[in-house]
């Protein structure tokens, strides 16, 4: 009797069947983490953006008018965004509420980041 040592058709098989499904399981992976890596970078930068504005508001206007505004920040970290602020009285008289919205794009509807932020009546 002759003793063949190797693997069999089948046994091929199965380990090719495994290191492809594996395979497609790495890839899936990779590309959900660059399509994620792009998103949280435009997040953390629009985060950055919607900072810089308010602080820009506090020190143009230290006590901003109640209403609604919007504009363009062009080039900031190789984008141009597209912001809207909204200036509410508070729950009290000192007291002002401003939200800042940056967008990607003008006809967004979702902001990619949203900041709120209180400013106080100065003395």
């Amino acid at each position: 009797m002759i003793k063949c040592r190797g693997f069999t058709l089948i046994e091929i098989m199965v380990a090719l069947a495994i290191l492809a499904i594996s395979m497609v399981a790495i890839y899936k992976s990779v590309a959900g983490y660059v399509n994620n890596a792009g998103y949280l970078e435009q997040r953390t930068l629009a985060q950055w953006a919607a900072a810089n504005l308010s602080e820009q508001v506090k020190l143009e206007n230290p006590w901003p008018n109640v209403g609604k505004s919007d504009g363009d920040l062009e080039g900031f970290a190789n984008y141009d965004w597209f912001w809207q602020l909204e200036v509410k009285k508070g729950p009290e008289k000192w007291l002002r509420i401003a939200e800042v919205q940056v967008f990607l794009h003008e006809d967004d509807e979702a902001p990619i980041s949203q900041l709120t932020f209180y400013v106080t009546q100065p003395l």
